[in-house]
């Protein structure tokens, strides 16, 4: 039998830890965010703030489900808009109609409204993975289109959340760890690849990086600390 996967740090950690990893990833995203996986960055914080409502122990189950619906509709506008923007350049830029009949031009997205907004954001990542030539004519790029899926993935996180608390309220304990373990994995994630990324180049910040990862002291980084001074001889 598996043995169940549990956190590997105190909630109070993760939570420190966890807007530690995403303010230093957030000032070298460029560089980070090729060497990290599709939608990791985008769905940090939402998994951040759920994670801090466990701490402070069970909201009452309206609070929880506003909440969570609060968070899900501002990541589908948001999602909405980058879909109408793609839209609009693919609109005015392609050759012919094959393109913007394929990325949904004149297709209605509703803003705020998750589900027809995640429907939109896959056609257009659909058409762009098959119509790469003609989407990067359109002066569309790769990072734009990483943004994009990461919006929908980081939609797919906070509507699994969500759904997470309707179903399963009774079970916070589970509810703690899949998200605790989640964040610990990303900060992992975040640290390994930007030590590896800056150590040669920048060694303070890539030791910055690397000191995200608590040791099994607890403390972060690893290092061993510096032994106490001898005492002076008398």
């Amino acid at each position: 039998m598996a043995k169940k996967a549990v956190p590997k740090w105190t909630i109070e950690e993760t939570i420190q830890i966890g807007k530690e990893a995403q303010k230093l990833s957030q000032s070298k995203l460029q560089e980070l965010e090729p060497r990290l996986s599709a939608g990791l960055l985008g769905g940090l914080p939402a998994d951040i703030t759920q994670l801090e409502s466990l701490l402070t122990g069970r909201p009452a189950k309206t609070q929880e489900v506003k909440g969570l619906t609060g968070a899900e509709a501002d990541i589908a506008k948001k999602g909405a808009r980058w879909v109408g923007a793609v839209r609009e350049m693919v609109k005015r830029r392609a050759r012919g109609a094959g393109l913007p009949k394929a990325v949904g031009v004149g297709m209605q997205v509703y803003q705020g409204n998750s589900k027809s907004t995640a429907s939109a954001l896959e056609t257009v990542l659909a058409a762009a993975r098959e119509n790469p030539e003609e989407i990067r004519a359109c002066g569309i790029l790769e990072t734009d289109l990483q943004r994009g899926q990461a919006m929908l993935d980081a939609l797919a996180g906070a509507r699994n959340t969500q759904d997470i608390g309707m179903k399963d309220k009774k079970d916070l304990t589970t509810q703690k760890n899949t998200i605790q373990i989640r964040i610990e994995k990303a900060i992992e994630e975040i640290s390994t690849a930007g030590y590896f990324h800056f150590m040669e180049t920048e060694p303070v910040l890539a030791q910055r990086f690397k000191d995200l990862i608590p040791s099994s002291g607890g403390k972060k980084g690893g290092s061993p600390e510096e032994p106490p001074a001898a005492e002076e001889k008398k």
